[in-house]
């Protein structure tokens, strides 16, 4: 056999098993929060582009809204959600929601939104809710069931004195803020362009 056949068969073994599993009822495979599901090959592509949607302007008044909250009530009941971070990769590198998993904005790729279970809560945040609304109306439009965004975005999660993590998983008070002119929406914590 040809050294790339295996090589494929080596890249591809682990979806094929995961995808097998939660085709057969065992979810268990979601043990891990930063690893909720692999990207299975059986899924259809969305008809249409992150880009293209929001060309077309729809789906913005359907989006579910969660305040910060009722979001960490659900979260220190270790509810099974996966909560999306829908800024710049800077903006999620200075600080995030603990456990948030990065999916962009501007460079939102199918294959990005694809790895995370459709069957969880989803909810999903941005600096003040704007960019969220997009992304959280795509998951619902590509089936995604019970997509929310966080109320005022982060900036509400940190007026709050909520925890945010840096890149290295420790507690920081600074908070990306993408426009100035929604610096002075932030009340707590240190805003950084």
């Amino acid at each position: 056999m040809d050294s790339n056949f295996f090589s494929c068969m080596k890249a591809f073994a682990p979806i094929f098993i995961i995808t097998l599993l939660l085709l057969l009822g065992n979810d268990s495979v979601v043990a891990q929060p930063e690893v909720q599901v692999a990207y299975s090959p059986f899924v259809q592509p969305p008809p249409v582009s992150f880009k293209h949607f929001r060309e077309q302007n729809q789906g913005l008044e359907d989006v579910l809204i969660i305040s910060s909250e009722e979001l960490k009530t659900r979260l220190e009941k270790k509810e099974r959600i996966t909560v999306l971070d829908a800024r710049t990769q800077p903006e999620f590198e200075v600080s995030h929601l603990g456990g948030a998993r990065w999916v962009g904005y501007e460079d939102l790729s199918n294959q990005r939104i694809w790895m995370f279970r459709r069957d969880l809560p989803v909810v999903v945040y941005c600096t003040t809710g704007d960019r969220s609304k997009w992304v959280a109306a795509y998951l619902s439009y590509v089936g995604y069931k019970n997509v929310s965004i966080l109320q005022d975005g982060i900036i509400s999660w940190a007026n709050l004195s909520y925890p945010l993590l840096n890149p290295k998983n420790l507690k920081t008070e600074k908070v990306h803020i993408l426009e100035k002119k929604n610096q002075p929406l932030l009340k707590k914590g240190k805003a950084i362009y």
